[in-house]
């Protein structure tokens, strides 16, 4: 399966991503004693650079949900060239790797 522009990929109809389009995320949700709408976790795809025939430049985002609240909050990237942020209550920290 393939995503174009966050729609499932039917063939004869691509369109080129773009920077920052999202390509697709996993999300963990949690039974909070009322629902199943509370999100944890969750990991976001995303094209990081210029896009060209075979070309997918990427980057991966890692977020959680911190303690008594409930949004999620970026907390590590890895981007197209493997540089490594991480993000944090104390600061950030980034390191190319």
């Amino acid at each position: 399966m393939g995503l174009v522009l966050g729609t499932v990929l039917y063939w004869g109809l691509l369109t080129v991503e773009g920077v920052s389009d999202a390509l697709g995320s996993i999300v963990a949700f949690g039974d909070d004693g009322t629902d199943m709408k509370s999100a944890a976790a969750a990991i976001h795809f995303e094209v990081d650079g210029t896009v060209g025939t075979n070309v997918m430049p990427g980057k991966i985002e890692f977020y959680t949900t911190p303690a008594s609240s409930t949004t999620l909050t970026k907390r590590m990237t890895i981007d197209a060239a493997g540089a490594l942020t991480l993000t944090g209550v104390a600061g950030s920290v980034a390191s190319g790797v």
